[in-house]
């Protein structure tokens, strides 16, 4: 048998839906005669862990739920492997990602990562699924370095003993929500560097409804928000500061809107924020245009708008968190819970 070089670490909670066709991919993979399978689950009610008894895979967990980061963490300290390859249940990597990433993760020295991005094509079916498998596509493909701020645990490799020396995942971040971006940034306070490769491409089973989709930027977005603001300064890749000014234009021509009717200088107003939004977003409004057609563009900028109103939510919600001292007992930028 050959030597375990990676442990591929799967945190699952009820992910019977999707974790079948990750463990296919993986079992397809050429470079898999190196790799452990890890399943970490987090107290899964449904027939999850029947699903992974079907294939080799060791099974480590919570006896009650615990949040995505804790269950995580106790995959990550069962490894055998030097390095740790971290997927989400909900990806299934495409043809040759995995041999793709290990490779560019065995040409730099040693204390350093490797990131994957999403594809443009949702797993699931439906327009709010593609619209943002295609927009969070753009946000990656429109990034021109290397290296950058941000970790990805959805895709990622790095070795074991440095996840280890930086505390893990941050236990009291309950949720799957922003853990991967604090991670990432003590991970950049020790020296490592963050590689994107974007040949590394995983498919993503996206929400297909909106209420889904704003639930998770209301969540998401309101906490890396406080992250903002306790780090000082924005990412290189991801939520960057023209992002930030496409939701902010986009709100200003909602907020525009209903003054038109009594004020002429309000009409000037929205349609000089429209054209400033556009002009934000006119890579991905480009590509949705390129390859989607213009009434799936058009849709996108309503769904953006709204949006735009869940983000000021979320940052109203940062905000307030921030005030209140709230931020203090998630122990951002330490190491993990015990």
């Amino acid at each position: 048998m050959s030597q375990i070089k990676y442990s591929i670490v799967i945190p699952v909670y009820c992910s019977e839906k999707t974790i079948g066709k990750l463990l296919d991919a993986l079992v397809a993979s050429e470079r898999l005669a190196v790799c452990e399978i890890i399943i970490a689950d987090d107290a899964s009610t449904d027939a999850t862990l029947d699903i992974v008894a079907r294939y080799q895979a060791r099974v480590v967990g919570n006896a009650v739920n615990s949040g995505s980061a804790r269950t995580r963490n106790i995959g990550i300290r069962a490894a055998a492997g030097q390095a740790i390859i971290l997927l989400d249940s909900d990806v299934v990597p495409r043809p040759g990602a995995l041999a793709r990433m290990l490779d560019r993760f065995e040409t730099l020295p040693k204390g350093n990562a490797v990131i994957g991005v999403y594809s443009a094509t949702s797993i699931t079916q439906g327009f709010i699924a593609e619209f943002k498998a295609l927009y969070d596509f753009h946000l990656w493909e429109r990034v021109q370095q290397a290296e950058v701020s941000i970790f990805e645990a959805s895709c990622s490799v790095i070795d074991r003993d440095v996840l280890l020396a930086a505390g893990g995942f941050n236990e009291r971040i309950a949720g799957a929500d922003i853990e991967n971006i604090e991670l990432g940034y003590r991970l950049l306070a020790q020296g490592c560097r963050i590689i994107l490769d974007k040949s590394v491409e995983v498919d993503h089973h996206f929400p297909t409804h909106f209420r889904v989709l704003a639930r998770n930027y209301y969540r998401r977005i309101s906490s890396w928000v406080v992250l903002l603001l306790l780090r000082g300064r924005f990412d290189n890749a991801g939520p960057t500061p023209k992002k930030a000014l496409t939701y902010l234009f986009s709100n200003l021509a909602l907020l525009c809107g209903p003054l038109c009717a009594w004020s002429p200088g309000a009409a000037a107003l929205l349609l000089a924020a429209f054209v400033a939004y556009v002009w934000c977003d006119a890579g991905f409004l480009r590509m949705a245009l390129r390859d989607k057609g213009a009434v799936f563009t058009a849709k996108s900028v309503i769904v953006q708008h709204a949006l735009g109103v869940v983000v000021a939510a979320a940052v109203l919600r940062a905000a307030m968190t921030m005030l209140r001292g709230e931020h203090r007992k998630l122990a951002y930028f330490g190491s993990a819970a015990s």
